[in-house]
């Protein structure tokens, strides 16, 4: 397809899809060449008069071009102030030639779920010329396809994985999937040249997860000091990034497990996000006297120290300490 929309709140899959597109679309000897980008810089919007040059300006390159549009602003509520520019744009994309691959990109919070505006002219425009593709994350309940998902990548990657071993690493890593990828990515290093995954590959992988517990245990208990001892021996190993990846797991279950124990006991709460009776008992004893709210707070947070680190706004360690003990 010459035009194409992105979104959702799955960046992974998103991105591992526009990598997709590039590698079949371009040719990898020009690729840098004939790749354009425009990149939506919060807060301020994109302006379409921007896009409309980007296409229109000639390739100094044969072969196939690719230009993506990062931007969230042009799919969402709101009326914009360039109707002349968008009516262009539109024309563009009616009459793109051959070789010129458009793809739009509007990647919204992992937490909401936002949907485009399907009445903007734009996205009817690529409703009719091109394709929609919406990519949204596993919703919390959803256990049995993010298991199906592993062991669907699992299988990619070459790899032999038994189901109750799929469903063990995503008790311990969680449902993120570029999480869930870059796991299965390490097993598929530990264990060369084996390649059958066995339960104790996994709770040796796991350790790392096991530290951040630790982490968020001591935070738990406002223990600031030894929380911040732990964090930074954390940080020695892992990189920031990953580490707020990793709490936002974890607090992501702990919330679900805290709320669901007002109406179930630990065996239907274990069955609903496919862990083990016994780790929630052990949590819920855990979190028999935190709030929900401290839990919802700890997301937030955690939620704009990634977007504070991606943004450039501070360094990474930082945000995650003041996350943590401030």
């Amino acid at each position: 397809m010459p035009v194409n929309l992105y979104c959702g709140n799955d960046e992974y899959s998103i991105n591992k899809e526009l990598k997709k597109l590039r590698n079949s679309v371009l040719d990898k000897n020009f690729a840098d060449l004939n790749r354009k980008i425009l990149f939506e810089k919060t807060p301020k919007q994109l302006e379409i008069k921007d896009i409309v040059e980007l296409i229109e300006t000639p390739s100094i390159m044969f072969g196939n071009i690719l230009i993506e549009i990062h931007s969230t602003s042009l799919f969402t509520r709101g009326k914009t102030e360039e109707e002349k520019a968008l009516t262009r744009l539109i024309k563009n994309i009616e009459t793109l030639e051959n070789n010129i691959y458009l793809v739009f990109i509007c990647i919204f919070p992992k937490d909401t779920e936002r949907k485009i505006d399907n009445s903007k002219k734009l996205v009817k425009t690529i409703k009719e010329r091109g394709q929609i593709r919406e990519f949204y994350n596993f919703k919390f309940y959803e256990t049995n396809k993010v298991i199906d998902w592993i062991l669907k990548t699992a299988k990619a990657k070459d790899l032999i994985l038994s189901y109750e071993n799929a469903a063990l690493l995503q008790a311990f890593a969680g449902s993120d999937l570029r999480t869930l990828d870059n796991e299965l990515e390490k097993l598929k290093t530990n264990i060369i040249p084996e390649k059958k995954i066995k339960k104790t590959d996994i709770e040796k992988l796991s350790q790392n997860n096991e530290d951040a517990f630790k982490v968020l245990d001591l935070w738990l208990k406002g223990d600031k000091l030894s929380t911040y001892k732990e964090l930074n021996k954390l940080m020695q190993k892992e990189a920031p990034q990953k580490i707020i990846a990793l709490f936002q797991t974890i607090t992501k279950r702990w919330l679900r497990i805290k709320l669901e124990a007002e109406y179930s006991n630990a065996a239907e709460i274990a069955k609903n996000i496919g862990a083990h009776p016994f780790f929630v008992q052990n949590e819920l004893l855990k979190l028999r006297n935190i709030e929900a709210e401290k839990l919802l707070n700890m997301r937030k947070n955690l939620n704009e120290a990634e977007f504070s680190i991606k943004s450039g706004v501070i360094k990474s360690e930082l945000a995650l300490e003041m996350v943590m003990v401030m």
